[in-house]
């Protein structure tokens, strides 16, 4: 047996990541309420589509397994590391942090010296919240910092490594010195920096590194969006010529439809609702976001020869090579050629539906081709270059 048993609370992007790379040196438990995830994870096929799992799972040095049985999860762990998505609600869009309460009570319940972890993001203070909730000050907050379609790499080469706890209280600098260490003797980046802080400075490094990284997002598209109302001048040799200046870089500024997904919309909107600071950059980008998927709406029906033409809508996922369709910014523009009254149809292949809000999906990409007059792609690859004629993007490096 290994010298450390860890749950892994939540089994998604962030949680099996991190599961697999401690699993390869701690016994590690994976608790997730998704039964048919939990038996593909003890079956050794990995639940979503993320590069070097299945590696991964066929390593015989990996000690992971998967539970429902909160017992089995939650007793005689030495670390439990929470990994669910927070939502906002549906009323206000603020962050709904009950089930996170419901797990730290669940894990105090069995365990009243848990050692806990939070990894989801959080909006700034909650963490001190629940060790005042709790009468519990072993609550850290770890935040990840993982991207899609790269997360094991993520987890294995982290660019920093944020501990979030109260250090002027030995046993709680211990305890993140502790942690820290356990990460960094599972990591294959040896040199990466370590940052000890409170919990509320651990949440703020998150939400805000997610706030700037939406902003340049939504900057660059808003570049965009002036270069192709004006007509005259290319967005390319725009933004070629800002990124040669070091302090921009020739980085994260592949102009896009909007900035979406899983992190970056909902955790702009916390912040720009947070009523402890009236500020104006995190609504602008906001705004900003909102606005550019009226200004490709508006760029597309343009482009049309006659309005009753069919626009095609190419993949729905956020980011190319995925299937993950949450919050993908291509429902929002679906949303605003709707409201134009275009027809559309959509082509995705990995959509279990046969239509979408009452758009017909189409699976066979040569028939897709042929129908649609006008091809919207946020994103570009390989399959579109024989009618690239008819597509329409704003994707310059083909890179998300």
């Amino acid at each position: 047996m290994k010298n450390k048993r860890i749950c892994i609370v939540g089994s998604g992007y962030v949680g099996l990541s991190f599961g697999i790379v401690l699993g390869l040196k701690y016994d590690v438990t994976c608790f997730d309420i998704d039964l048919a995830k939990v038996e593909m994870i003890n079956r050794r096929i990995p639940p979503f589509d993320e590069p070097y799992i299945q590696s991964a799972f066929n390593d015989e040095n990996l000690s992971l397994k998967a539970t429902s049985d909160k017992l089995d999860a939650y007793l005689d762990k030495d670390f439990y590391i929470i990994c669910l998505p927070i939502k906002p609600n549906k009323k206000d869009e603020h962050f709904d942090i009950s089930p996170l309460r419901n797990v730290i009570k669940d894990i105090l319940d069995l365990n009243k010296s848990a050692h806990i972890v939070i990894k989801s993001t959080l909006p700034i203070g909650i963490s001190q919240k629940m060790q005042e909730e709790f009468h519990h000050k072993f609550i850290l907050f770890s935040p990840e910092f993982l991207r899609e379609q790269h997360a094991i790499y993520d987890t294995l080469y982290p660019s920093r490594i944020v501990v979030g706890g109260n250090k002027a209280d030995p046993e709680v600098a211990a305890l993140m010195q502790e942690y820290a260490m356990m990460i960094q003797s599972c990591i294959l980046k040896s040199d990466a920096p370590i940052v000890f802080c409170s919990t509320k400075e651990a949440e703020a490094i998150k939400l805000f590194s997610n706030s700037y990284l939406a902003t340049r997002v939504a900057l660059f598209n808003e570049i965009d969006s002036y270069c192709l109302k004006d007509g005259e001048m290319s967005t390319k040799n725009v933004i070629t010529g800002m990124g040669m200046d070091d302090r921009i870089g020739d980085f994260y500024n592949n102009p896009s439809f909007g900035y979406g997904g899983f992190c970056l919309p909902k955790d702009i909107a916390e912040l720009s609702l947070d009523e402890n600071y009236d500020g104006f950059i995190f609504k602008a980008t906001k705004l900003s976001n909102e606005k550019r998927v009226e200004d490709i709406a508006d760029a597309i029906v343009n482009k049309l020869a006659n309005k009753n033409d069919v626009v095609g809508i190419y993949r729905l996922a956020m980011k190319a090579n995925t299937n993950d369709f949450r919050t993908s910014i291509i429902f929002f523009l679906i949303a605003a050629l709707k409201k134009r009254n275009i027809n559309l149809i959509i082509y995705e292949p990995s959509f279990n539906l046969e239509k979408y809000d009452d758009i017909s999906i189409c699976r066979e990409l040569d028939k897709f081709k042929k129908e649609a007059a006008i091809i919207v792609a946020n994103r570009l690859d390989d399959n579109l270059e024989d009618v690239f004629e008819k597509v329409f993007s704003r994707d310059l490096k083909r890179i998300d």
